[in-house]
C-alpha cells in the first residue's frame, strides 16, 4: 500500500513539475505581447466585443475556409471570459489559451491514471512538451484551440468507454459537438467515431437474459437484433449532449432560410469550388501522407528520422497489445489507432485540399500511441525497457526546453512581422503621439483587407491608454459598415473637423503592390505631413488637408 501510495505522489510530483515548466515557457513565447494580432485575431475579439457591449447573445462564430459558412458559437464563448476579466486585452486571451492547454494536459493525466498510472503522466508529459503544443499557444485561433479540444474529447472518451454512465455519455457528446464548432474539418471526426466506439462496446457487453427458446438462425438473428437496439438506447445520452451544441446553428439556419446548408451543398456537389480543385485519388494519397509525416515529427523536437522510426515501433507495440488483449490498455491501443485508420479513411474520402491546420488535433491520438506503448514497456518491469522509456521521456522533456530557450531569446529581439501585436501597438502609439490630444481620423491597409485587428486595437489600446478613440478608422472612407453597432462602440470617439490629421497605418502588400497603390490612390487630395518607416514592413503616414494656394 506505502509503495503504490509513494508511486501516486511521484506520478502527482512529475505532472506538477512539468505543468510547471511547460506553462512558464509557453508564457515567456509570448510575454510582451509578442504574438500574432492579425485579421482573424481582431475578427474575433470584434465579435466578442460586440457580443458584451450589445449584451446580445452570438448565434455563429468565425467563418470557416468556406466564404459563408460559419462554425458554431463555442469559441466565442470560450473566450468570452477572458475577454471580460482582461478588459479585452488580446494578452489575457492569450494567457487563457496556454491555461487551457496546460488544464487538458492535467485531464489527460487524471483520466488515465484512473487505469494506468504510468500512461497518465507519459501522456501528459508528451502532451505538453510536443512542439505542436508549443506552436499552438503563440497565437490565439480557434483552429489553434484544436488540440486543446481534442485531450477533453479522448479523455472523456476513454472514461466513458470505461464505466459508461448517462453524465460521462452526455459529456461525450457535448465535448464532440463543442469540438465541431471548434474547427470543423477535424471535429467532424468525433462524434462518428465515439458512436462507433460505444456501439461496439454496448452491443458486445450487452447480456440478453431468458432469450426466447428458438433454434439455429433466427435465434440468433433475435438475440442480435435485440442488442443492438439495447445498445442504440444506450447511446441516447451521447447524442442528446452532441444535439445540444447545435441549437445555436440550427436557429440560425431557420432565420436565414439556411444560408450555410447551400453554400456547403454547393461546394460538395462541384457547383462551387471555394475550397480549390479536387484532388486525384493517387495525389491525395501522397498529400495526406506527407501530412501525417508532418504530425508526427512535429511530437517531439528528435530528428525527424528518430520520431518516426519510435513512432513506428509504437505502432507495433499497440498492435501487438490488441491482439494479445491485454487488460485494461488494450481500449487506449484500440481507440489510438482505431482513430488514426478511421481519419486515414475519412481524409482519403475527402476529395478537397487539406490545410494543414486541419488537423492540428490530430496530435493528441498520436501522442495516445506512443505512450501507451511506453506504459506497456513500463509494466513489464524489465530495467533495459524501464530506462529506455526513461531515457526518451528526459530527451523529450529536455530538448523542448532547449529549443524554447532559444525561441524566447530570439523573442527578446525586435521582431519582423508587421501583425506582431508589439508592432502594432508601437504603431497606434506614434499616432497618438503626433496630435497630442486632438481629434483624427485612421485608415488602415492590410493585404487582407479587413483592418479588424486595427479596430480592435484602436477601440481597446486607445480608450484605456489615451482615454479617447479616433473621430472614424476604417480600411477606406466611407465604406459601408462592416462592424455593426459602431455608435454604441465608440463611445469616447474624439471629434475631427476638415482641419484634423488623417493617419494612414500601412502593411507593405508583398503579393499584390499595386493593390496597395491603389488604395493609397483614395487619399491623393491630402498632403503628406509626417511619415515613419518601420524596419518590419509597416509605414504610417500623418496626412493634413493640402494648403490653398
Amino acid at each position: 500500500m506505502k509503495i503504490a501510495k509513494s508511486k501516486n505522489n511521484f506520478s502527482l510530483f512529475l505532472l506538477l513539475l512539468a505543468v510547471f515548466i511547460s506553462f512558464f515557457l509557453r508564457v515567456g513565447a509570448v510575454w510582451d505581447n509578442n504574438f500574432a494580432f492579425t485579421m482573424d485575431q481582431g475578427r474575433d475579439l470584434v465579435d466578442i466585443r460586440q457580443m458584451v457591449v450589445t449584451l446580445r447573445p452570438r448565434l455563429v462564430g468565425p467563418t470557416t475556409s468556406i466564404n459563408g459558412v460559419l462554425l458554431g458559437p463555442a469559441w466565442y464563448y470560450f473566450l468570452l471570459p477572458a475577454f471580460v476579466l482582461g478588459g479585452g486585452n488580446p494578452a489575457a486571451i492569450m494567457l487563457w489559451q496556454i491555461i487551457w492547454y496546460q488544464l487538458a494536459g492535467v485531464f489527460l493525466w487524471f483520466a488515465l491514471s484512473k487505469i494506468n498510472r504510468y500512461l497518465g503522466v507519459i501522456t501528459a508529459i508528451l502532451f505538453l512538451f510536443m512542439p505542436t503544443g508549443f506552436y499552438v499557444n503563440r497565437y490565439f485561433w480557434n483552429a489553434n484551440a484544436m488540440p486543446i479540444f481534442s485531450a477533453f474529447f479522448f479523455g472523456t472518451l476513454l472514461l466513458a468507454l470505461r464505466q459508461p454512465s448517462r453524465k460521462k455519455l452526455f459529456l461525450t457528446g457535448l465535448v464532440a459537438g463543442l469540438g465541431l464548432q471548434i474547427e470543423a474539418a477535424f471535429g467532424i471526426l468525433f462524434f462518428p467515431f465515439a458512436f462507433l466506439c460505444f456501439l461496439n462496446k454496448f452491443y458486445n457487453d450487452r447480456v440478453i437474459a431468458n432469450p426466447p427458446l428458438w433454434r439455429g438462425m433466427w435465434r440468433s438473428q433475435y438475440v442480435g437484433l435485440l442488442r443492438l437496439k439495447l445498445a442504440m438506447t444506450s447511446l441516447s445520452h451521447f447524442v442528446i449532449g452532441f444535439a445540444a451544441t447545435l441549437i445555436p446553428q440550427i436557429i440560425f439556419e431557420l432565420r436565414h432560410g439556411f444560408i450555410m446548408t447551400k453554400v456547403l451543398f454547393s461546394e460538395f456537389t462541384g457547383k462551387a469550388a471555394i475550397l480549390g480543385a479536387k484532388i486525384p485519388f493517387d495525389q491525395r494519397i501522397e498529400a495526406r501522407y506527407q501530412e501525417l509525416v508532418r504530425r508526427i515529427t512535429q511530437l517531439s523536437n528528435f530528428h525527424p528520422r528518430w520520431i518516426m522510426m519510435i513512432f513506428v515501433f509504437n505502432i507495433f507495440i499497440g498492435i501487438f497489445i490488441l491482439l494479445r488483449r491485454k487488460k485494461n490498455i488494450a481500449v487506449f491501443s484500440s481507440v489510438s489507432l482505431g482513430f488514426l485508420i478511421f481519419s486515414a479513411v475519412f481524409y482519403l474520402l475527402f476529395p478537397l485540399p487539406l490545410k494543414n491546420w486541419y488537423v492540428l488535433g490530430i496530435s493528441v491520438p498520436l501522442v495516445l500511441i506512443i505512450s501507451t506503448a511506453a506504459s506497456f514497456l513500463l509494466s513489464k518491469n524489465n530495467l533495459i525497457l524501464t530506462l529506455a522509456v526513461i531515457l526518451f521521456l528526459v530527451s523529450h522533456v529536455l530538448f523542448a526546453i532547449k529549443y524554447q530557450t532559444e525561441y524566447i531569446e530570439q523573442s527578446t529581439r525586435p521582431s519582423n512581422d508587421p501583425s506582431n501585436l508589439r508592432n502594432e501597438l508601437m504603431a497606434i502609439d506614434w499616432v497618438y503621439a503626433q496630435d497630442a490630444g486632438k481629434g483624427f481620423r485612421a485608415y488602415n491597409y492590410i493585404p487582407s483587407v479587413y483592418d479588424f485587428n486595427y479596430n480592435y486595437l484602436y477601440w481597446w489600446y486607445g480608450s484605456h491608454k489615451y482615454g479617447y478613440q479616433p473621430a472614424e478608422t476604417a480600411y477606406l472612407p466611407d465604406q459601408p459598415e462592416y462592424i455593426r453597432d459602431s455608435p454604441r462602440l465608440w463611445a469616447k470617439a474624439k471629434p475631427a473637423d476638415s482641419n484634423s490629421s488623417v493617419f494612414l497605418i500601412i502593411e507593405t502588400d508583398h503579393e499584390v503592390p499595386e493593390r496597395e497603390q491603389k488604395w493609397l490612390g483614395h487619399f491623393a487630395f491630402l498632403c503628406l505631413e509626417k511619415e515613419i518607416v518601420y524596419p518590419f514592413g509597416l509605414q504610417i503616414r500623418k496626412m493634413k488637408t493640402c494648403p490653398t494656394n
